[in-house]
Order: structure tokens, then sequence, then C-alpha cells
């Protein structure tokens, strides 16, 4: 597995080669069948939508059907239609500002390239909610819930906007690891997977 992205201190899965790459060239081992796209689309829409598509192109032409490549994509499930409920993998998209319309965006250029390369690009997609809490030798990742945890922990006061009773989808970032690595692990897996965690308010994440 092959995971490319701008920072030099982004922590690689395991047994993967991470490659810091300003997404205008890539170096493939030729041995390499799995792919992982690292740009934040918070940083920059347009070019988080660029440099998918760039890696699209350079996969195009170094790969084919019988020599497939699975391309990990790490989307939200903020940009589901299912509402309330359980998100189904089949639920329409309902993107609500520009950020969720780029990464909506980032998945259909997915499904067109696979179409267009008849297969030799196969994406799998990961859908997950805010992520929250920490994982040995990565980042705490940025959200309200973990800056609210950290506030909380320095004994900070910590601000709820709205009333305490707004619900927040919660994914570990233990568990969306977890789930990448399993797909990866399976050569003839691949999808969209929703991986939303639960539904829980800001105020109960904090006093759990």
């Amino acid at each position: 597995v092959v995971a490319f992205g701008e920072s030099p201190t982004f922590p690689a899965f395991k047994n993967c080669v991470y490659e810091v790459t300003d997404y205008s060239r890539f170096d493939l081992p030729a041995e390499c069948n799995s792919v992982v796209f690292c740009h934040d689309v918070a940083k920059d829409r347009v070019r988080h939508l660029q440099a998918l598509e760039n890696l699209c192109d350079s996969l195009a032409r170094s790969y084919t059907p019988v020599h497939q490549v699975h391309l990990s994509y790490f989307s939200s499930s903020y940009i589901c239609a299912g509402g309330k409920g359980t998100i189904r993998e089949a639920d329409g998209l309902r993107p609500h500002n520009l950020r969720e319309l780029a990464i909506c965006h980032a998945e259909q250029m997915l499904s067109a390239w696979g179409c267009m390369t008849r297969g030799s690009i196969v994406a799998n997609v990961f859908r997950h909610g805010e992520l929250y809490g920490e994982k040995e030798d990565w980042p705490t990742p940025a959200g309200y819930v973990n800056e609210a945890l950290a506030l909380a922990r320095r004994g900070e006061n910590v601000r709820f906007s709205g009333n305490l009773n707004q619900l927040r989808t919660l994914t570990h970032v233990k568990d969306l690891v977890a789930a990448a690595i399993a797909v990866m692990d399976q050569e003839f897996v691949s999808g969209t997977f929703n991986l939303p965690g639960y539904k829980t308010s800001a105020y109960r994440c904090l006093a759990a």
C-alpha cells in the first residue's frame, strides 16, 4: 500500500509506505496494487479535486483491467441523505455546504474514473463522522469534540453552541484506521463503506 499526501509528518498505516508529493507526480512501484489519497479537503477544496484527478490520471496510465489498483478515499457521512436514521450505502447524496459538495464531487469523480478505465481503478470510499479520540503515533484529529476534550482535560471552560441536545455523528479514529486496513488487506473487497459510529451530543461525549 502506498499513501500520497503533502504533510511530511503524516503517519502511515501498518504495512503502508507514505510518499510526500505535490500531486503533480507520483512514484508508483510496479508491485503496488493499493493507494491511499491523503489530501484534506478542508484545506483547499479546489486543490483537493485537482489533486485527486491528477492521481487518477496517473493511475489510469499505469494500470489495466487485468492489473487493477485499489484507491482509498476518506469521505464524510454528512453528505448522505439518510436523515436521522441509519445511513446506508445506497442512500443518495445531499451536501449542505461547499466542503461537502467537494466531497460529493470527489466520490462521483472516482466512480467516473472507474468506468472510463473499465475497472482499472477500483475505489474504496470510507464515509466517517466527526473523528475523535486518539491513536498511538497518530496526530489527534481536528474537530470540535477533540478540541472540547482538550479544554476539559486542562480544566478550562467548554462552550456549547445552541442547546445541549444537538447531536453529532462521531467516529473514533481507531475504528476508521481498523476499517481501512481490513479492506486494504482483502484484495477482492471494494465499494463504499459507512463508518459513522453513533450519534450523541457533545455534552454527553464529554461527560462520558
